[in-house]
């Protein structure tokens, strides 16, 4: 047993400063005459004679204060553990200044990507959108976007024309209020393309939004050219024959030629061919060849009533004062739907071509909250988002994973005919025009 009394000698405390200060042990001495050296990293034993013990010893002395001046430093450099010692620390990581944050272990990069998007844009404080969307819906879309990402909306609403022109005074004064769009194809195509003021949407940052095969046909629905600027949210079939199921017996309509029978003559409502959502389908029946002017003019002959107010139709035909309207708008219908009146849709073997009104997203050029508009766009084609527009909007997604909860009759189905591309670019800016000139000239002796 280790007798704790005994004092040790000099040389054995200086032995034990050394094996602590390297960490390995230094032989012991068995002879009192036996002094430490050191030779490179070891320690040894040598023996000495007693006639040089005492000149030694000062020697010693002077090389003790010098190493252990040494030893701080001489513990932080690597190599100085010797054989037998315990195995070297590994090192630690150096970190580079102004070098990427390390990706965080497990973490998918787009999640990443995603979260860091969404704190940047909440330095931003908000994001400024235009749309036509009514009140409540722009209430209802901003509280759950904000739920959703912490970013608050700021809604620009009004008439289409009127809006776009007030846009373009402040931006030729240098002001540059608006990050991005929610509607009808129309207006990106129409007007923000040929004045140069819509700009390449933000990258797509979620998994379930970015898989072409969550999107109806397997591609993104864009809407340009381009194919990177006007993405067509909703894809839903336009219902376009609307009657009285009181007085409009099952199966006297089942195709667009039986809307020429004489029983129809004067009988018939029609929302405006040359504006809105009449222009709509007049101009996709025809950019489809689906109907032709030989059919408009025969419809003509059937003297239907015009109107601009899309909800006096839908009352009209509800009521019984006219029994068929061509083409019908969804909400202004489901009002009667919902209370119970006597309508229905026909959808005519022809089919119907699939439209994105409400649902088209795009952003402008020189957005002054550039990562918001990102997060909102991303949002917006989300599984969430796209809910909520469906919802707000009595619209289907062009996304083909969800389950909307949404009449059927405004849902794709099995086994009828649907066209799309009569609100591409080309269509738009090319054939619309002429198409609304055409339906100008053919019905305006009948707009009331």
């Amino acid at each position: 047993m280790k007798d704790e009394n005994v004092i040790p000698s000099e040389d054995e405390r200086k032995r034990v400063a050394v094996e602590e200060s390297f960490g390995c042990p230094a032989p012991a001495s068995k002879d009192p005459s036996t002094a430490l050296r050191v030779t490179g990293n070891f320690l040894i034993n040598v023996p000495m004679s007693k006639k040089g013990e005492k000149s030694h010893m000062k020697m010693m002395n002077g090389l003790w204060a010098k190493l252990m001046a040494s030893l701080f430093v001489l513990t932080l450099l690597a190599g100085l553990v010797t054989a037998g010692c315990a195995s070297t620390p590994t090192p630690a990581p150096v970190t580079t200044p102004g070098a990427p944050a390390a990706v965080a272990p497990g973490v998918p990069t787009w999640q990443q990507e995603w979260e860091s998007a969404v704190a940047e844009a909440k330095k931003e404080g908000s994001v400024v959108v235009w749309t036509a969307a009514g009140s409540d819906a722009r209430a209802e879309m901003g509280k759950a976007f904000r739920d959703k990402t912490g970013i608050a909306t700021e809604w620009v609403a009004g008439r289409t024309e009127e809006t776009f022109f007030k846009i373009q005074r402040e931006r030729q004064a240098g002001i540059f209020s608006v990050d991005a769009y929610y509607g009808s194809p129309y207006s990106p195509v129409r007007l923000f393309m040929p004045a140069g003021i819509v700009a390449p949407l933000p990258p797509l940052l979620l998994p379930e939004v970015r898989d072409p095969k969550v999107w109806y046909g397997g591609e993104f629905p864009f809407v340009d050219r381009e194919k990177k600027h006007i993405f067509a949210g909703a894809l839903y079939p336009n219902q376009n024959i609307l009657v009285n199921s009181d007085l409009v017996k099952p199966g006297e309509i089942n195709s667009y030629q039986d809307l020429l029978n004489p029983r129809w003559k004067g009988k018939m409502a029609m929302n405006d061919p040359a504006t809105g959502v009449g222009g709509g389908w007049f101009h996709a029946v025809l950019y489809a060849k689906t109907l032709d002017l030989d059919f408009m003019r025969g419809l003509t002959k059937q003297e239907p009533v015009l109107s601009r107010d899309l909800r006096l139709t839908a009352e009209w035909v509800a009521r019984g004062k006219y029994l068929v309207l061509v083409p019908p708008q969804p909400t202004a219908a489901a009002e009667f739907f919902d209370i119970g009146a006597p309508i229905s849709y026909v959808m005519p073997k022809e089919g119907t071509y699939l439209t994105s009104i409400m649902g088209t997203v795009a952003q402008f050029d020189r957005a002054p909250h550039p990562k918001a508009t990102q997060v909102f766009v991303n949002w917006f084609l989300s599984k969430e988002g796209q809910k909520l527009v469906s919802k707000l909007g009595l619209i289907e997604s062009a996304r083909v994973d969800l389950d909307v909860d949404i009449p059927p009759y405004l849902k794709r189905q099995p086994g009828v005919k649907y066209y799309v591309g009569a609100e591409s670019e080309e269509a738009l800016a090319e054939t619309y025009p002429k198409n609304l000139e055409l339906a100008r000239q053919m019905f305006a002796h009948l707009v009331k």
